[in-house]
């Protein structure tokens, strides 16, 4: 596969640097290990998708999974050979990676209490999961200019994503 294409299919190839989980320090050179983000649209997902990502995490990623502020969740130090089976380990429990990575729309979030919150006048997650799986792998939506965010303000998440 190109190396060009891992971004738009949710990998990027491993960074050297002291700022990565496990860096030493590097030049910014990229090691021959994958960084793979796992969409979670609104971050929501089940038990079962949940401990998935977790026996991925202890086989294939140092036992270290980032949670992202876009509701992502990433895992560091992949090995190429260990791709197929991590992909495969997410797509058995409808997660993937798709469009998680690059200029295009990684992923779309919600409130993080939708649906429990007590004073919520709606709860939109639906439309958010709909909204990304219209979006999510949508070549009409590759190749957007860098740091591109839509949010819609609301009294739960208060803040905009910063990256």
């Amino acid at each position: 596969m190109d190396r060009h294409v891992f971004p738009l299919v949710g990998r990027y190839t491993q960074g050297d640097g002291a700022g990565v989980t496990g860096g030493q320090g590097g030049v910014g050179r990229a090691l021959e290990r994958f960084m793979v983000r796992i969409r979670i649209p609104n971050g929501i997902m089940t038990s079962r998708q949940l401990r998935a990502i977790a026996d991925l995490t202890r086989q294939h990623a140092n036992g270290i999974a980032d949670l992202t502020v876009r509701q992502n969740i990433q895992l560091h130090w992949v090995t190429i050979e260990a791709l197929p089976e991590v992909l495969d380990g997410l797509w058995q429990v409808g997660l993937n990676t798709t469009g998680a990575c690059g200029d295009v729309v990684r992923n779309v979030t919600g409130c993080p209490v939708a649906g429990v919150d007590a004073d919520e006048i709606v709860d939109a997650s639906p439309l958010v999961l709909e909204a990304s799986h219209l979006l999510a792998g949508n070549a009409d939506f590759y190749n957007l200019p860098a740091n591109s965010k839509s949010r819609s303000p609301d009294a739960a998440s208060g803040a905009p994503i910063r990256d």
